[in-house]
């Protein structure tokens, strides 16, 4: 029997045993019955991180942004973000962009998900906030404060992370670049602040309502081969075509 002519039921059990977001993204891409399927409450409720490791009653966070094995980037033009990337290291992948396995997931609708799933049913009116420090090649800046609610989705805080929060245009003005350079931004270092069983090890932000922090960098590397490899990106190829 061919797989997709397989009950339902056997796809939604299947699609339950993904621990990783990262086989949950490449399942929702192979097939739209399994992309449908992963949309459902039960199998949504897995991409957030577990209660195991928070005080009871603390919000849980979306594992796309949350995950020690990948990290979320994105390719910004003109200060628009041109595609949204999840980004897997390998070997000597800080010289060579080329060098690590990258997904554009650009169109993966986990992006529209929200960044925190209440623990209690979402009333509508609670906030949190998270700290957001900038390194680009320029500067450190301190962290600034990013406030969000339940309706705040994955793809709002990335833009919202590498907007005005980083110096890039006087990163390129100060590079001698056209500021229409393509240029890469990687959120990463996110740490939540969630007490549970590591509390006591956690050095708290000086606000006690912030509940997570994130860190959003600028790569730096050699421009002109930066470029090159940037215009050879198989992931940018189809994004070029409109620009």
């Amino acid at each position: 029997m061919p797989l997709l002519d397989l009950p339902k039921e056997i796809h939604h059990e299947i699609l339950s045993h993904l621990d990783e977001i990262v086989d949950q993204i490449a399942c929702a891409a192979a097939f739209p019955l399994w992309d449908s399927l992963l949309q459902t409450k039960a199998l949504r409720s897995t991409r957030y991180s577990s209660d195991e490791y928070y005080r009871p009653g603390f919000p849980r966070i979306h594992r796309i942004i949350h995950d020690l094995a990948s990290q979320v980037s994105c390719v910004v033009k003109s200060g628009t973000v041109e595609c949204y990337r999840l980004r897997f290291q390998k070997g000597s992948w800080w010289d060579n962009p080329n060098l690590q396995d990258t997904w554009d997931i650009s169109t993966c609708c986990f992006l529209d998900e929200s960044l925190i799933k209440p623990a209690a049913e979402p009333d509508g009116g609670q906030s949190w906030k998270l700290d957001i420090s900038t390194i680009s090649p320029l500067s450190w800046s301190y962290p600034q404060t990013f406030e969000f609610t339940e309706a705040t989705t994955v793809r709002e805080f990335i833009d919202s992370s590498t907007g005005a929060n980083i110096n890039l245009e006087g990163y390129l003005e100060g590079e001698g670049l056209p500021l229409n350079t393509y240029q890469e931004i990687i959120v990463s270092n996110c740490r939540v602040f969630g007490g549970g069983r590591y509390g006591e090890q956690e050095r708290h932000p000086q606000d006690a309502d912030v509940i997570m922090t994130a860190t959003v960098s600028l790569v730096r590397r050699s421009t002109k081969q930066y470029q090159e490899w940037m215009m050879t990106d198989r992931h940018l190829e189809a994004t070029r075509k409109f620009t």
